[in-house]
């Protein structure tokens, strides 16, 4: 078990659901079908931004997702992180999830530009407005640890802001 950072508890090791036809039938009353062939989780939620949908098996609450592959494709290997191919993080239809590994996981969020950076990344001092004025700043002489001090940042994160390393579309 591993911790997701929103205290919500990930499984990485196989669920192996005692799949009852109860289970099944409670687990199907959560979703509802869109237009977009996803089927939407309508249960219980955790997290902000992103929001998988939560589902209770026994005493303990798993991600509806997994919960959505245990029971329509069957069991996760362990290791393995169950990934959406519509990138809808409440869809739980079985056609649109598929296997990977944290590293496909990564990746894919990666192709599909879904990695928070810049001002969507929740810990960010900075903005692109700033990043601007920075190298303005920079370019009229001011020293990067100056500038590093004035917005309370590392010297190491000032010079990539500037140089452009980092805040590409600033």
């Amino acid at each position: 078990r591993s911790r997701n950072g929103r205290g919500t508890k990930t499984m990485t090791a196989p669920l192996h659901i005692d799949l009852t036809t109860r289970l099944i039938r409670r687990f199907i009353a959560k979703t509802s079908l869109s237009e977009t062939e996803c089927v939407l989780w309508k249960g219980a939620t955790a997290g902000t931004g992103l929001t998988y949908g939560n589902f209770k098996v026994g005493k303990r609450t798993m991600l509806a997702h997994r919960v959505a592959y245990e029971i329509f494709r069957g069991p996760i290997p362990q290791g393995l992180c169950v990934l959406h191919k519509c990138d809808v993080p409440t869809c739980v239809n079985p056609a649109h999830l598929f296997l990977g590994t944290r590293q496909d996981n990564m990746d894919d969020r990666n192709q599909k530009g879904r990695q928070a950076s810049g001002e969507r990344q929740g810990r960010a001092k900075l903005s692109y407005k700033i990043v601007r004025e920075m190298r303005k700043a920079y370019a009229a002489g001011a020293t990067q640890s100056a500038l590093a001090r004035k917005y309370g940042i590392s010297t190491q994160n000032a010079r990539l802001a500037i140089l452009g390393v980092t805040w590409k579309g600033a």
